[in-house]
């Protein structure tokens, strides 16, 4: 302990000597003793000194922590199978998932080849829907209502299918944990009335 206070001291006397000179240097390499030291934080007080760690490190701080914080793939495709009681190779090889996303909003047209994956780039999550232009504002209308932040952006690809971008986490943390069982079964049966409307009107 009494090593580590004359060092502490040494550093002290360091920074003091060359504060004036060098502050920008002190800014980026003093943070533990700034932080640990009672010795060095007395001295900033005397100096008159603000700690501050550099915004750009900080910025960079922020985008590791959020990214670690960021659910995998995996991490969604494990969350909606549990709330809607099937195993993770339906939710990823099957179209329950997206059934279910365009259920809730009304929509009756069968997702058949259709897919969903992550974007590396941006870590949003992007689905492959089978929609007519009318049902993409069907789509859009009540999510954005009630998760503002989860639709990014729609695009459209060819005359039936369309990319929705949606937000990870919102899914993870918000969306996945509304569902269960009987959304699966609603949304399938919304699907099933459309498709028998549209035999029968052939």
């Amino acid at each position: 302990m009494k090593i580590m206070s004359i060092q502490l001291k040494h550093y002290a006397q360091i920074f003091s000597n060359s504060f004036k000179k060098n502050q920008e240097k002190i800014y980026k390499n003093c943070d533990y003793y700034l932080k640990e030291s009672p010795i060095l934080m007395s001295l900033k007080e005397k100096e008159g000194y603000v700690w501050k760690q550099p915004l750009d490190d900080m910025k960079e701080e922020s985008k590791e922590e959020e990214k670690d914080d960021m659910p995998t793939h995996e991490d969604v495709i494990r969350r909606f199978s549990d709330f809607l009681e099937v195993d993770d190779l339906t939710i990823l090889k099957g179209t329950s998932l997206q059934q279910v996303i365009v259920g809730l909003a009304g929509i009756a047209q069968e997702q058949k080849k259709t897919s969903f994956k992550r974007n590396s780039m941006t870590n949003h999550t992007e689905f492959t829907l089978r929609l007519s232009r009318k049902e993409e504002n069907l789509l859009e209308d009540p999510y954005s209502k009630q998760y503002p932040s989860l639709i990014k952006n729609i695009e459209r690809t060819d005359d039936q299918y369309s990319k929705v971008t949606m937000d990870s986490r919102e899914l993870y943390e918000n969306l996945a944990p509304s569902l269960n069982v009987q959304s699966l079964i609603a949304a399938l049966g919304i699907m099933a009335l459309g498709v028998r409307s549209q035999t029968s009107k052939r």
